[in-house]
C-alpha cells in the first residue's frame, strides 16, 4: 500500500518485486519533499574573525543556497557569537539548513525564534509547522498551518499539510475537504492529488471494515428493530457507498498525479497500488503502472 506525502522526506525507487510485495503486504513508504542542493557556482566569500555580522549572514545564506548546509550552519553560529540575540533572517536561514539535513529537532527551535521575532512571517510559520509535523507533534503543526491560513487565506501548501495530518489521525472526511481546498488553490499540486487519492482509498476501506465488524456482531436469525443503531449505521454506510465511488475517485486522483509528474516513479507506484485494490478488473493496468515506476527518470 502507499503512504501520504508530507512536505519533507525523500521517495526512492524499488524493484518491481519489492513494489508488488509492498503493495500487497505493507503500508510502506513516506514520500516527503526536501529542497535539493544546487551546485556551487562560485565561492561565497572568505569568512574570518574580522568578518562583520552582515557579511557573515550573507555568506551563510550563500552557502546554504549552494547546498553547503553544515558549512552554512557553522557561519550562522559564528554570527550568533557576534550578535547573541540573532535576527529573524538568521534563525530562518539556520532553520532551513537544518530542515534540508532532515534535522527537524534542530530546525524546530530556529523556526520558533523566527516566528517569535516576526509573527506575521508566513514562511517562518509554515516551516515551523513542517518541523512540528516532522517531530510528529501534529497538534502543534495543525495550529501552525492554521495560522498560515490566517496570514494567507487559501494557502494551498497549508491546506495540503492539514489534510495530511487529518489522514494520519484517520480523520478522512476533514482530510478530504482540506485536500480539495489545496487542489482548488493549486490544481497542479501533485502531492495534494496523491494524498487525496489515498484519502479516498482509506475512506472506502474504513467504511467496508466498519460495516463488516457491525454485521459480524449481528446474531443470525435475530430480528432487529428499524431503529437499531447497528442496523442504521450499516444502512448509512451502504447509502454512502452508493453515492460515492471512492475507488473510482482514488484512481482518478492517482492518474492526475501521473499526468502532473510523468517522470516520478512514486506517482506510478501510487497509481499501481491503487489499481491493486481490484486486480481482477485492473490487473493489467496495475502491472503497467508498476513497470512504469521502474523506468529510469
Amino acid at each position: 500500500m502507499k503512504r501520504a506525502f508530507a512536505e519533507n522526506s525523500v521517495a526512492r525507487k524499488a524493484t518491481l518485486a519489492s513494489l508488488v510485495l509492498a503493495a500487497l503486504a505493507a503500508d510502506a513508504f513516506w514520500a516527503q519533499e526536501r529542497p535539493a542542493p544546487r551546485a556551487a557556482a562560485e565561492a561565497c566569500g572568505e569568512v574570518t574573525s574580522e568578518t562583520g555580522s552582515g557579511e557573515l549572514l550573507k555568506a551563510a545564506d550563500c552557502l546554504r543556497g549552494h547546498g553547503k548546509y553544515r558549512e552554512s550552519i557553522a557561519v550562522y553560529e559564528r554570527f550568533l557569537t557576534k550578535e547573541p540575540g540573532g535576527s529573524p533572517g538568521l534563525f530562518m536561514g539556520m532553520g532551513m539548513a537544518w530542515e534540508a539535513l532532515n534535522e527537524d529537532g534542530k530546525a524546530l527551535p530556529c523556526f520558533e525564534k523566527a516566528v517569535t521575532m516576526n509573527p506575521k512571517d508566513r514562511d517562518a510559520q509554515y516551516h515551523l509547522g513542517l518541523a512540528q509535523e516532522g517531530m510528529l507533534d501534529y497538534e502543534s503543526a495543525m495550529r501552525s498551518f492554521r495560522r498560515v491560513l490566517e496570514l494567507h487565506p487559501g494557502d494551498g501548501d497549508a491546506y495540503r499539510n492539514i489534510g495530511f495530518i487529518h489522514l494520519e489521525n484517520e480523520e478522512y472526511d476533514p482530510g478530504i475537504e482540506a485536500l480539495k481546498q489545496a487542489i482548488t488553490s493549486n490544481p497542479k499540486d501533485a502531492k495534494a492529488h496523491h494524498n487525496l487519492s489515498i484519502a479516498y482509498d482509506k475512506k472506502l476501506q474504513s467504511l467496508l471494515d466498519e460495516s463488516m465488524i457491525i454485521q459480524r456482531g449481528f446474531v443470525p436469525g435475530k430480528a432487529y428493530s428499524f431503529d437499531d443503531p447497528g442496523q442504521l449505521r450499516v444502512e448509512a454506510i451502504s447509502a454512502d457507498l452508493q453515492r460515492n465511488d471512492y475507488f473510482g475517485m482514488a484512481i482518478a486522483e492517482a492518474k492526475e498525479e501521473t499526468n502532473l509528474s510523468p517522470a516520478d516513479p512514486v506517482a506510478w507506484y501510487s497509481l499501481g497500488t491503487t489499481y491493486l485494490r481490484n486486480t481482477r478488473k485492473y490487473g493489467k493496468e496495475a502491472l503497467a503502472a508498476l513497470e512504469e515506476a521502474l523506468i529510469p527518470s
